[in-house]
């Protein structure tokens, strides 16, 4: 278990589990899967190649974060159809607050593409009292 020593005149101060852990949570845009789903049904491309925890953003974020601190990485995708629609859009910020929710105590960060953000956005807006 990590613990931290503040002073020696102090006592030794334990690490919550959040504390070590690093989320990041990823929401593509629109149409980054939804359209070839519906044209493909029983065929569905993967998610957006960024939001997959193999992608170099992935990737690179893990290194950088690795460097600087011991904590875990964890990513989360949002994966939601990608579709225009209100009922999509409303299912998808739906779910973001749910993993909010999840990792409330290790404040994770949102890196959102396009229409993502606009689901963050209006995530953070209609969820604030349930996240926070």
């Amino acid at each position: 278990m990590l613990s931290l020593k503040q002073d020696a005149a102090e006592p030794m101060v334990e690490m919550k589990s959040a504390e070590r852990e690093l989320v990041i949570i990823l929401v593509h845009g629109t149409w980054a899967r939804g359209m070839i789903d519906s044209i493909f049904p029983k065929d569905p491309i993967p998610m957006a190649k960024w939001c997959q925890s193999s992608s170099r953003l992935c990737r690179m974020l893990g290194q950088q974060a690795q460097g600087k601190e011991s904590k875990k990485i964890i990513f989360e995708t949002i994966n939601w159809s990608g579709r225009n629609t209100t009922h999509a859009r409303n299912s998808a910020t739906t779910k973001l607050a749910e993993i909010l929710s999840k990792y409330r105590d290790a404040k994770p960060f949102v890196i959102a593409h396009s229409h993502g953000g606009n689901i963050a956005m209006t995530c953070l807006k209609e969820f604030e009292d349930s996240i926070s």
